[in-house]
């Protein structure tokens, strides 16, 4: 079944069906890492949250999932960062639509800052899509205890012995588009800031 509300003529993924398919996937293989439909797609439905965050100088959008798994880099922010990735034990990480990658390279203690606040977190390095880094259950348990609303794109939790909320990105159904010049759009993607492009052709008779 596909959910077509307020499509074009393409269908979309419903959040049962999600949920269906990592449900599926996720009972075969309890020894691997796992990757959910959210991070490959670049969607923040199904119990995911986007955030905005800074790693040194560099803009990165985070997707804190609640899919099993590890925390994982985007291999395409290694190159962005100062930091020097080392040699880990060899892992398979399976995506939910059954492709599997192999993992064999880690960063520890890679720090992040967001909305006043520095956290630190270890995490593998992989391709792992729309997403520069993913924060899953082993971020989520150790920050426990930690309130998390999926609607309004929030979590909460303790840190440094104060209650801190964290704001994600919340999703916004007439997305608008403006122009910008070829030099702004070389800053942006200096910074990592650019998340899509649209190019428009003028119309002629």
């Amino acid at each position: 079944m596909m959910n077509d509300e307020n499509s074009d003529g393409g269908g979309q993924l419903s959040d049962e069906i999600l949920d269906a398919l990592e449900c599926n996937f996720m009972g075969f293989f309890e020894d691997e890492a796992y990757i959910s439909l959210n991070a490959i797609s670049g969607t923040q439905k199904h119990r995911a949250i986007q955030l905005r965050a800074l790693v040194q100088n560099q803009v990165i959008y985070i997707l804190v999932d609640s899919g099993r798994s590890h925390t994982f880099l985007n291999v395409v922010m290694v190159e962005r960062i100062s930091y020097v990735p080392s040699d880990t034990k060899p892992m398979t990480a399976r995506v939910a639509n059954g492709v599997t990658v192999k993992c064999t390279k880690e960063i520890k203690n890679l720090e992040w800052w967001m909305q006043a606040h520095t956290f630190q977190v270890d995490t593998k390095i992989l391709n792992i899509g729309a997403y520069d880094l993913i924060l899953v259950m082993d971020w989520l348990e150790k920050n426990r205890p930690m309130n998390c609303d999926w609607l309004l794109k929030w979590v909460e939790f303790e840190h440094k012995g104060a209650l801190i909320r964290l704001q994600g990105v919340v999703p916004n159904s007439a997305i608008q588009l403006t122009e910008i010049s070829g030099e702004h759009l070389l800053k942006l993607n200096k910074g990592n800031e650019i998340w899509v492009i649209v190019l428009l052709e003028p119309l002629t008779d």
